[in-house]
C-alpha cells in the first residue's frame, strides 16, 4: 500500500558508506517480507573513485568494516571490509570515557545495583560530584562559594545530631 512502506538508512549521506533497506512488498504489492538493500558508496579522492569504478557488487558489500559487521548480523558471511575514506578516530573525550569504564566499569556497575539501576545513577553521580566539589571549597575556606550550600550541610548535621 503506498504510504506504508518504510525506509531504513544506516549512515550518514556525509559518511562514504551508507547502507538502505526498503520495504519493497508494501511498494508493489507483494510479499510484505520483501526487501531491497542498497549500499551508497561515496569515495573521498579520485583515486579512491577510480578504485570502486573497478568493484564488483559483492566488493561494494564490503565498502567499510561497520558494514560487513552489520551484515554478518543479518547472516552474511566471507565479507572483506574495504578502505575507502577516512578511518575514524575517536575523540579524546571518547578515549578518556572508554579507559575509565574499562577501569571502574565493576564499580559503576556495583552502585547502579545498590541504588537500584541505571536510571538512578546519573542523580547519584551528580550528587557524589556536587558533594566533592563543596568538600574542596570547604577545604579551601571559600565561604562566597560554599553560602548557597550552608543550609544543606546545617540540616545534615542536625539529622546526625539526632541519631
Amino acid at each position: 500500500e503506498r504510504g506504508k512502506a518504510r525506509t531504513l538508512y544506516l549512515g550518514s549521506r556525509k559518511s562514504t558508506v551508507q547502507l538502505v533497506i526498503y520495504e519493497k512488498g508494501y511498494e508493489a504489492g507483494g510479499d510484505l517480507n520483501w526487501v531491497r538493500m542498497e549500499v551508497r558508496v561515496f569515495p573521498k579522492g579520485r583515486q579512491k573513485g577510480e578504485l570502486v569504478a573497478m568493484w564488483t557488487p559483492k566488493d561494494a558489500f564490503g565498502a567499510s568494516r561497520w558494514l560487513c559487521e552489520a551484515l554478518e548480523g543479518l547472516g552474511w558471511s566471507s565479507l572483506t571490509p574495504k578502505s575507502i575514506g577516512t578511518v575514524w578516530k575517536p575523540s579524546d573525550d571518547q578515549r578518556a570515557r572508554r579507559t575509565m569504564l574499562k577501569q571502574y566499569g565493576a564499580v559503576i556497575r556495583r552502585w547502579a545495583d545498590e541504588i537500584g539501576g541505571y536510571e538512578s545513577l546519573g542523580d547519584a553521580m551528580t550528587d557524589e560530584i556536587n558533594c566533592m566539589e563543596l568538600e574542596s571549597q570547604l577545604i579551601k575556606g571559600d565561604s562566597e562559594a560554599i553560602e548557597p550550600y550552608l543550609h544543606l550541610i546545617r540540616d545534615i548535621t542536625e539529622k546526625d545530631a539526632l541519631h
